[in-house]
């Protein structure tokens, strides 16, 4: 079936939210595929406004959002919960409108051309968070308050159906790692960390960061993590500071942390008791010493 997109720049604003609110339930009506619906969400307002960029980053994990369904030039294939725009309205659970993108710190460019952008988070009918909608605008302070109200309404629609990603096969696919133990890997180098999480997404629904004051601030914000494995070296911030001030917010990460170092000699690690080498292939080495 093709529907049309209709071009709704020149019409008062809070008219065109109230029309595509119309359509929206008249296109997606019986529809219960997530994904199918952000592709629409994404092609009726990319359309009908015109924008620079408008599409869906879905949760990932439990601190990663990963590029979804959209319209305009390539977006970023993962961002972490509190970076850029999209992943600060993610660990709020707020919109974000920004009328300068470039004096917004921490901003993450995905296209030079992009002025202004709001972000509006996405649930389920359960209140989790399932994505957030970014939309950007090559116009500076392009978007209001009647943007972030028209944008809250139509992105309810995903709070009012009970959906699932579907699988080929006709079945519910599952949050990648679902089920399994949560666990971050920082590191400065991304292709260690890319290794590591080839490895190990079998057995850890795996987070990777490459910033270590980004990992912290994570984990100070409440993100969960059954185990966190750190680069002992890493600039800015050490894997045992990283350690240090990490535990002082939260306590109760204390033994969930685990050390690796390529640099001289043997590599120390420490991990807790569901990390075991016959489970991941990775040579372990148990302490009770902590941060070193």
């Amino acid at each position: 079936m093709s529907e049309e997109s209709h071009d709704l720049r020149g019409i008062d604003r809070d008219e065109t939210y109230r029309t595509l609110a119309g359509t929206v339930e008249s296109v997606l009506a019986g529809v219960r595929d997530r994904y199918a619906a952000m592709a629409t969400f994404a092609a009726l307002l990319h359309h009908g406004f015109g924008h620079l960029w408008t599409g869906f980053y879905v949760v990932a994990s439990p601190a990663v959002l990963r590029v979804g369904p959209y319209q305009g030039t390539l977006g970023c294939l993962e961002i972490a919960f509190g970076r850029g725009v999209c992943g600060t309205a993610a660990q709020s659970r707020k919109t974000v409108v920004v009328d300068d993108v470039h004096a917004f710190a921490g901003h993450i460019t995905c296209d030079a051309r992009s002025r202004s952008e709001i972000v509006v988070p996405v649930f389920d009918r359960h209140g989790a968070l399932i994505a957030v909608l970014d939309v950007d605008s090559a116009e500076l302070a392009r978007f209001d308050a009647r943007d972030v109200a028209g944008l809250e309404r139509l992105v309810g629609w995903f709070a009012r159906h009970d959906l699932l990603p579907v699988h080929a096969e006709g079945k519910p696919a599952p949050l990648e790692g679902a089920g399994l133990p949560r666990l971050l890997v920082v590191d400065d180098e991304q292709g260690i960390l890319n290794a590591v999480r080839g490895m190990l997404r079998l057995h850890y629904q795996v987070t990777i960061m490459a910033d270590g004051l980004e990992a912290l601030a994570l984990l100070e914000g409440g993100a969960e993590f059954d185990l966190v494995l750190t680069d002992m070296m890493m600039p800015g911030i050490t894997g045992k500071q990283l350690y240090e001030r990490a535990t002082v917010a939260r306590p109760d990460l204390a033994e969930r942390f685990f050390f690796a170092s390529g640099g001289g000699g043997r590599k120390r690690r420490r991990c807790t008791s569901f990390c075991g080498a016959s489970q991941t292939g990775v040579s372990t080495s148990r302490s009770r010493s902590r941060g070193s």
